[in-house]
């Protein structure tokens, strides 16, 4: 599922979100085909400076949004810090909200979730958030409850050092049968690990369709 299914998560059978950030481009050439094969859904938080220079283009972001399968969220416009940025209300008001905007106009679908860059925040941040979304999303710090903070979204962060055997156990439980409770993957993607990830999402994507 995705962000935009929170709402209404009691009537989704096995609520897990996978999400990536920033918008690599092996988001579209090696994850892509395998949410396509296994008619998964995933989230990804997109930088929009990294859009078509060093990273996704504007025609691969419009085909996987297409597709119904990859939703894009915000990541902000430059990933700074936005605790940092908070000390200048126009700034931080420009990365949160014109990061929205960008990726609207690219997509033609509403983006309601920001991922905190590094997973940082404060009081300032998450006012500006709630201005233009509805779920502001940490780094980490394992499940999350809908009766939680909507802007302090929590994640179960997928990294190198998670193995295959790791992964199953944070999958293979009751999670999927709690209707409150919605898990929620952040893996962390760079092109040294595109094999070992691809595998995760494949057999995330097995489970799902059990």
């Amino acid at each position: 599922c995705t962000f935009d299914d929170l709402e209404s998560i009691n009537k989704v059978k096995k609520p897990i979100l996978i999400t990536f950030d920033d918008g690599y481009l092996e988001n579209y050439t090696e994850i892509f085909p395998i949410v396509k094969k296994y008619n998964a859904k995933i989230t990804i938080f997109l930088i929009i400076s990294s859009v078509n220079p060093s990273g996704l283009t504007e025609k691969m972001i419009k085909e996987m949004s297409d597709s119904g399968l990859v939703k894009f969220e915000s990541h902000t416009l430059s990933h700074p810090s936005l605790i940092s940025a908070s000390s200048n209300p126009e700034l931080l008001e420009r990365e949160i909200s014109e990061s929205k905007t960008k990726i609207e106009d690219i997509t033609g679908v509403p983006v309601v979730a920001l991922s905190y860059p590094n997973g940082e925040f404060n009081s300032a941040v998450k006012e500006c958030t709630a201005k233009y979304y509805k779920y502001g999303v940490r780094k980490d710090l394992g499940m999350h409850n809908t009766s939680y903070d909507n802007f302090e979204v929590r994640r179960i962060r997928v990294n190198r050092s998670t193995s295959i055997g790791n992964y199953m156990d944070m999958i293979e439980t009751n999670w999927f049968f709690n209707l409150h409770k919605t898990y929620v993957f952040n893996i962390k993607l760079c092109y040294n690990l595109v094999c070992s990830k691809k595998f995760l999402i494949s057999y995330y994507a097995k489970i799902l369709l059990i």
